[in-house]
């Protein structure tokens, strides 16, 4: 459908729709990877019923519609600004955004936003539960990749190269450990509590899965029947498995390692309690000459 069509509908103007689908990359993944189907749900509702009323104030100009609407989804109104994508500029923003604050207009139509808000996003049980589980069950595989790679060994002019057993020139080269940060538009951001980039490198710190699993054992405990209990239960059931390979596969290394000095000590008691054969008067003559 054409912006204008879904405008109408929707009953926003199409700058509105525009900035909206610039907002949350519509061409791209991340509004259906980065955001839960509930989120996306909640928000839906949120921003339809905003546009039932937003777009009836004649009071307001474009410009201060979208800055409304974002400012219910932004932490503060600098981003709120910013998310509209009405400025090129993060200053221009932070300027558009203190001028906007204090618009009596833009601030009633703001509080009345986010009472919608407030009435379409509440959050329930299943909802803590359902994010308790996301992180304490979160795979690090999810937000990295990692492994190893041949690389070129470097010199001071390049790679190195080296001859072969036919004489022919080849790069030398190393197996090296790898780590790439995966897109943010292909992780559930939620489930990151840390990102911090020093100097030997960035590192990602996902949020304490063992007090979400710790509130889910409490939890369970209490509510027995819950919906959520069958998933749990098998996300726990295959952690165990998988400690329990681990240490299966200790013990057979262990037990190898025992057969082999067993191996060893048999044959050095063999060679101790072989008799050594006498020798011979003519044996020990020789041996004094």
């Amino acid at each position: 459908m054409l912006l204008k069509d879904i405008a109408m509908q929707l009953g926003v103007a199409e700058g509105t729709l525009r900035s909206w689908k610039k907002r949350d990359n519509w061409d791209g993944k991340s509004a259906t990877l980065q955001i839960s189907a509930t989120q996306r749900q909640r928000r839906a509702a949120t921003n339809r019923k905003a546009a039932e009323g937003i777009e009836a104030n004649d009071k307001l100009s474009d410009h201060e519609k979208d800055f409304c609407v974002a400012f219910i989804h932004a932490p503060n109104a600098s981003q709120a600004a910013v998310m509209t994508g009405n400025y090129s500029t993060y200053g221009s923003a932070r300027v558009a955004a203190y001028n906007m604050m204090r618009k009596p207009a833009v601030i009633k139509e703001i509080k009345r936003l986010k009472v919608i808000k407030r009435a379409t996003m509440l959050a329930d049980g299943d909802d803590v539960v359902e994010m308790h589980m996301r992180i304490a069950f979160a795979d690090i595989s999810a937000f990295v990749e990692f492994g190893q790679e041949e690389v070129d060994v470097m010199g001071p002019f390049g790679p190195i190269e080296i001859s072969d057993a036919d004489g022919e020139k080849v790069k030398l080269t190393k197996v090296v450990n790898t780590v790439r940060f995966k897109e943010h538009s292909a992780v559930d951001g939620t489930l990151i509590s840390q990102i911090k980039q020093g100097r030997d490198g960035a590192s990602v710190k996902l949020k304490d899965s063992q007090k979400s699993l710790e509130f889910l054992e409490r939890y369970f405990e209490l509510n027995p029947m819950d919906k959520h209990k069958k998933a749990f239960d098998e996300k726990k059931l295959a952690i165990a498995e998988r400690q329990v390979k681990i240490q299966e596969d200790k013990l057979h290394g262990l037990t190898a390692d025992v057969d082999g000095i067993k191996a060893n000590m048999r044959e050095l008691m063999d060679i101790i309690s072989t008799p050594v054969p006498d020798r011979s008067l003519g044996d020990r003559r020789l041996d004094d000459e």
